[in-house]
């Protein structure tokens, strides 16, 4: 469990990571992502493979943990990889990344899936309404 993240402020959240290749909810996302963060930059990544390139990009860090304040995964995108290789990069790389994984499966099914790993607590089972979209990445951002 991450304990060291700090309280944020919200024009603290400048930069913003979406991760999903449906492009009908990446819209959706981006602006209730804009709403809760008005000063913010939102980047998209549709695979695995390009977000990994993202968090990788020594051209984005601006800080010194992480090239992103946010990032929202989808778990199951098309071809290879899943966002628990995102989860497993930021545990490791990233640890003070706040990270809000999505998936259309349950947490029990999340939990089977990792086998013994800690579940993350910042999670939202799709489908959801935009107004739990909007308190989860509230609660991820500013839970200490």
């Amino acid at each position: 469990m991450r304990t060291s993240l700090h309280p944020v402020e919200p024009n603290e959240v400048k930069d913003i990571l979406i991760v999903e290749d449906d492009s009908d909810l990446i819209e959706v996302l981006k602006v209730v992502m804009r709403e809760v963060f008005p000063e913010s930059r939102v980047r998209t990544a549709s695979s695995i493979e390009e977000a990994i390139r993202l968090l990788s990009s020594v051209k984005w860090k601006k800080k010194i943990n992480s090239p992103f304040d946010l990032v929202f995964a989808d778990i199951f995108l098309r071809g290879p990889g899943t966002g628990l290789d995102i989860l497993r990069l930021c545990r490791t790389v990233y640890p003070d990344l706040r990270l809000l994984l999505s998936s259309a499966m349950s947490r029990s099914q999340l939990a089977d899936l990792l086998k013994g790993e800690e579940v993350p607590s910042d999670y939202l089972e799709k489908p959801f309404s935009l107004e739990d979209c909007r308190k989860r990445i509230v609660s991820t951002v500013y839970r200490n």
